[in-house]
Formats: C-alpha cells, sequence, structure tokens
C-alpha cells in the first residue's frame, strides 16, 4: 500500500480459480474497497457489486462474461496497518470466455 494514495480506491487480486476450456476462465477475485469512511467504503461496493451482477451477458473488449458468481461478503475488515481509510471487501467468481461458444 503506497504511503500516497486517492481518497477512494479498488483493489482487485485474483486470489484462485480455474481455467475449464483453452477460451475460458473463472477466476476468484478479491476486491478491497477503499475510502475515507465506511459509508462510503460501503457505498462503492454496493455499486461495484451490481456492476458485476448486471455484467452477466454481457461482453466487455472482446470478451464475455458469463456470470458472477459465488459472491461471498461484504466483509467490513479495516487494516490496523492503515489508520486513515476504511475497507470493505468481497470475493466471487467472474467466468469470462474469449469464445462464448465454448
Amino acid at each position: 500500500m503506497p504511503v500516497t494514495r486517492p481518497n477512494q480506491f479498488i483493489l482487485i487480486s485474483r486470489i484462485g480459480g480455474e481455467q475449464p476450456g483453452p477460451h475460458q476462465d473463472s477466476a476468484r477475485l478479491l476486491i478491497e474497497f477503499w475510502a475515507l469512511t465506511s459509508a462510503a467504503a460501503e457505498t462503492m461496493c454496493s455499486t461495484g457489486r451490481a456492476a458485476l451482477r448486471n455484467a452477466r451477458a454481457t461482453f466487455f473488449n472482446d470478451v464475455f462474461v458469463y456470470a458472477w458468481a459465488n459472491e461471498q461478503g461484504p466483509v467490513y475488515l479495516n487494516d490496523p496497518a492503515i489508520q486513515d481509510r476504511r475497507r470493505v471487501q468481497i470475493h466471487g467468481d467472474l467466468v469470462i470466455a474469449t469464445d462464448p461458444t465454448t
């Protein structure tokens, strides 16, 4: 975490998943929403969750989004080493394909 950071930001980390086919991926993602207040972090999280759910059956830069699935959270987990930001996090599976016919 950099010492100088924006008032709010999102960190996305791949924490697992599988590749069921040569053109498919099911990425397990940890998504952290950071903001100055818990309320702002929660609002960001709600917006992010809705965007992920609404991405189902859409294309983004020639990548087909099958689903956002197996979501867990939100979890309100502040980092004791970072006193000036609040964190809300979720994790789930982003299922995508470069060839939606597979």
